[in-house]
């Protein structure tokens, strides 16, 4: 694997008592695992397995494939933030396909 955060040979052994992140708010409490294995490179597509082992000895394996895709980026993203500490975001999509958007870091 081109990219040494995947792991060795790419495999990465998630660890589910260390690598979670918590969000939370008032409102929202998110318990959820997360690992970022860098910048994606031509090399990195293909078949992907997520193995999970429970510790009854019960292993389920979900299989991904990744593929590449070119996203159009958004045009005119304006932010409005209310009196109360929300904000309301808009943008204009730039093409006629369907995608979805997601916030990054």
């Amino acid at each position: 694997m081109p990219n040494s955060a995947r792991g060795t040979n790419g495999h990465y052994a998630f660890n589910m008592e260390e690598d979670d992140l918590l969000l939370s708010s008032e409102c929202t409490y998110l318990a959820y695992w997360s690992k970022r294995f860098g910048p994606v490179s031509a090399a990195d597509y293909g078949s992907y397995d997520l193995t999970v082992l429970f510790k009854d000895g019960v292993q389920e394996v979900y299989t991904w494939q990744l593929s590449e895709a070119t996203v159009v980026p958004v045009l005119n993203v304006t932010v409005a933030v209310n009196d109360d500490g929300s904000a309301h975001v808009t943008w204009v999509r730039n093409t006629s396909e369907t995608y979805s958007y997601s916030e990054s870091e």
